[in-house]
């Protein structure tokens, strides 16, 4: 499994770098909530993160023909109960436009470049292997020991969403995901550790043409 993600993201930027040589990218932020599950173990069960905020920035570039954008982007969720930074990590992500592409560049019959905007909904889609850190006193924990729990675990997150044009170069969007991530390990700590639940966003995207 690790050789073929490896794989994965190597052709991934190996592409992204190509298509980076014929126009510029979209910077696109996401600010919004989690509202996660956690199971580690035996220790945590059915506990909510509690993490005040989930952001995602990133860079996208446009495939008109396929009506679709691609980028990378980090993610991490903030100040929880666990800690400042429980979870954290650099991926890909992707969006597919049901009707066509809400921001394109375009030339007309007579080679001028123009700008065409359109709203619609799209559907969402992130791969992100994160960084979880969980931390708790052993005053807060059922078993009065200290929690200190530390792992590499898959984030997917998948979902529909929906693109205003609020002008030529800003995009504001809403977005719904389910998110699920999940981890193996032989460690007594981190044996099992998996989160699901769903996350909401609201961003923009601006780009400098």
């Amino acid at each position: 499994m690790k050789i073929w993600t490896s794989i994965f993201f190597s052709v991934f930027f190996l592409s992204l770098t190509a298509w980076a040589e014929y126009q510029t990218p979209s910077f696109k932020m996401k600010v919004g909530y989690s509202n996660l599950s956690l199971q580690v173990g035996e220790r945590v069960t059915s506990e909510t993160l509690g993490s005040v905020m989930t952001l995602q920035p990133g860079i996208m570039w446009d495939l008109t023909t396929f009506r679709s954008r691609v980028g990378i982007h980090f993610l991490t969720d903030v100040v929880s109960k666990f800690g400042q930074m429980p979870i954290s990590g650099i991926g890909v992500s992707g969006a597919f436009y049901i009707s066509k592409i809400s921001s394109a560049y375009e030339y007309s019959n007579d080679g001028v470049l123009q700008q065409r905007t359109k709203a619609g909904f799209y559907i969402n889609g992130s791969l992100t292997p994160v960084n979880v850190n969980l931390n708790r006193a052993a005053e807060l924990n059922p078993d009065k020991n200290d929690l200190s729990v530390a792992a590499m675990v898959i984030d997917f997150m998948g979902g529909v969403g929906f693109d205003y044009p609020m002008g030529s170069n800003f995009i504001l969007s809403g977005e719904l995901n389910l998110r699920v991530g999940s981890n193996q390990s032989s460690g007594a700590q981190t044996k099992n550790l998996s989160y699901s639940g769903m996350t909401f966003f609201i961003s923009f995207l601006t780009t400098y043409y």
